[in-house]
């Protein structure tokens, strides 16, 4: 497992697309500020899954029904060769949707939406202060994007986003570590018919970061 940021971005209604240009232009100035590794241009083709947003399945408990959006812009940022980018963005989306046959609220009719995540550790990598600089910078970019007036809701497995302490993230990042060999060891237990103790335990570790069952809830 690793340390990852799943985040979820509003703008109002009343934002006209000039308003959503301005706000994503300054984060991506702010963001090649920062020194990541690559930060592309503004882009506004909204194809692919990853601009979807999921929203909780009204009829099957624990399931996402994935709602594509029908227009918007984003931009895409390479923290590092050895992690996840991550898509900043605001993009429109269907008032409704047909799931199982039978059209519900999408609950993204009004406004502009964005959510996604980035996992910002490599498991395989020890340095703590570049991992530092990467996360630390996301959870920057974000507080910047919602001093532009935009509504950001983060789950942050290192807590940075609440704490700001270094300290704090520093032994998430430690405990991941540590946690990475014991998982596999569970998982081999698990291939081999085995199941030690320690797997449930581990278990719900690798099940922390689940973002999109904390967050789906617009369908409601």
């Amino acid at each position: 497992m690793a340390i990852s940021v799943y985040y979820e971005l509003t703008a109002p209604e009343s934002f006209a697309e000039s308003d959503i240009v301005r706000v994503l232009e300054a984060a991506r100035k702010r963001a090649i500020s920062q020194h990541f590794g690559v930060v592309s241009a503004l882009n506004r083709q909204v194809s692919g899954a990853q601009l979807a947003f999921c929203i909780e399945n009204p009829f099957q408990t624990g399931a996402v029904v994935k709602v594509n959006p029908s227009n918007g812009f984003w931009f895409r940022i390479q923290l590092a060769h050895s992690t996840d980018s991550a898509i900043i963005g605001l993009c429109r989306f269907p008032a409704n949707v047909r799931v199982s046959g039978r059209e519900v609220s999408s609950g993204l009719g009004q406004g502009w939406h964005f959510q996604s995540s980035c996992r910002t550790q490599n498991p395989a990598k020890k340095e703590f202060q570049k991992f530092l600089k990467r996360h630390a910078g996301l959870i920057d970019l974000l507080r910047a994007i919602q001093a532009l007036g935009i509504e950001t809701d983060v789950e942050d497995d290192g807590d940075y986003w609440k704490s700001s302490e270094e300290s704090i993230l520093e032994t998430k990042f430690k405990l991941e570590l540590e946690t990475v060999p014991l998982l596999d060891a569970a998982f081999a237990d698990a291939l081999d018919g085995r199941a030690p103790e320690r797997t449930p335990m581990l278990f719900g570790t690798a099940l922390r970061g689940q973002f999109f069952s904390q967050f789906a809830k617009r369908g409601k």
